[in-house]
């Protein structure tokens, strides 16, 4: 999640603009959740006919609503649904495949550090 939202990328040095940006990307994530969970069902109709699963791009939903965001805020109802619907659309149209059984190990790359087990506190 953070690599997604860039939560170490602010703009600006004081507390506040550090909130505002934390909070400002936690909320455009929640959106997008939503967003994403509308569109699994016509994800799920388009790809019925496919062997293999598909889902959304969560990461490209988010680079999409970033971009929109500012515009929901600014338009009157008549023009919020219609971006809402054209999200829909963009966010059912850019799919990726479900792999399933793709887990690898992590390569750690520094020793494990290992503690005396038999350590006793002096009380």
């Amino acid at each position: 999640m953070k690599c997604r939202i860039e939560v170490e990328n602010f703009s600006g040095k004081s507390s506040l603009s550090v909130y505002q940006d934390f909070h400002a990307a936690v909320f455009s994530q929640n959106i997008t959740s939503i967003l994403v969970a509308s569109a699994r069902e016509r994800v799920e109709k388009a790809a019925a006919s496919r062997t293999i699963g598909y889902k959304s791009n969560f990461t490209q939903a988010l680079s999409t609503m970033r971009d929109t965001i500012v515009v929901l805020f600014r338009g009157t109802r008549k023009t919020i649904l219609r971006i809402i619907s054209d999200l829909l659309e963009t966010i059912a149209r850019a799919v990726e495949p479900v792999r399933p059984g793709r887990k690898y190990p992590r390569n750690h790359k520094r020793a494990q550090r290992k503690f005396c087990l038999n350590y006793k506190p002096i009380l």
